[in-house]
């Protein structure tokens, strides 16, 4: 099962799945900047702990020119 949650401004703030057995699998967070950019994009295991995370960073005209990935070694 999915359950989404939306900022006021309609973006998908987070998204959780959850295991037949009401646990959490994974949660992935999102973050907007002030005009509504995705700036962050964060994965979570049922534990909490950190499995992958984006940054993106946008110019002037509002084109994504870098966007970071990490994953966790964990």
């Amino acid at each position: 099962m999915k359950i989404y949650k939306y900022n006021s401004r309609g973006n998908r703030i987070e998204e959780a799945s959850y295991n037949s057995d009401g646990s959490l699998e994974r949660k992935d967070v999102y973050k907007y900047d002030s005009i509504g950019h995705q700036i962050e994009w964060a994965r979570y295991y049922g534990g909490g702990l950190l499995a992958s995370k984006s940054i993106y960073k946008y110019n002037l005209f509002s084109f994504c020119v870098i966007k970071i990935n990490c994953i966790s070694t964990d």
